[in-house]
């Protein structure tokens, strides 16, 4: 039994790397297409119609978000190529690790008018890999922040499940 899980185990480490290599080698020439744009767009080619300024800056957005899609992955098969437990760390409070992140998110919520709510008890802590937690907490925020109304409210919640910790996201957008 043990030999198996160890097989699985280097299994999806191996998938990760190829993952990982994959997004490198699409990472390059998405990178430079959206320097090109940019270049273009900022008239370094020459003047451009109103029309093409306009198509140009929609497939610039389009390619802004397929470099942070590629990103993404490349940190996910980052964390997931690693040794099964080397990324673990114990959060001493979720509270208090939340509170960081809402300081690096307070400018955007600001800028938006939402306020951020942080209701996660104090005695709340739990085992985690802690990149991989911050990439999926700051995308939740980060989405719970765009999606709110002006004036609404983020708020953050955590209660003790078997085996660890559930932790909620609530916006007031759609």
């Amino acid at each position: 039994m043990d030999n198996l899980a160890s097989a699985q185990d280097a299994l999806l480490r191996e998938k990760s790397q190829f993952i990982l290599q994959v997004t490198h080698e699409l990472r390059g020439p998405i990178a430079a297409l959206l320097g090109y744009h940019e270049m273009i767009l900022k008239g370094i080619t020459g003047e451009i119609t109103s029309e093409t300024r306009s198509t140009l800056t929609r497939a610039n957005l389009r390619t802004q978000r397929l470099l942070a899609i590629v990103d993404e992955m490349l940190d996910f098969a980052r964390m997931e190529s690693e040794e099964p437990g080397k990324s673990q760390s114990k959060f001493s409070s979720i509270r208090k690790e939340i509170q960081t992140i809402f300081e690096q998110y307070a400018s955007e919520a600001k800028e938006r008018d939402v306020n951020l709510i942080n209701q996660v008890p104090e005695q709340s802590d739990f085992d985690a890999n802690r990149d991989l937690f911050h990439m999926v907490f700051c995308n939740l925020l980060t989405n719970a922040i765009k999606y709110s109304p002006s004036g609404g409210n983020v708020t953050v919640t955590a209660s003790p499940r078997e085996g660890g910790v559930k932790i909620g996201v609530e916006d007031e957008g759609m």
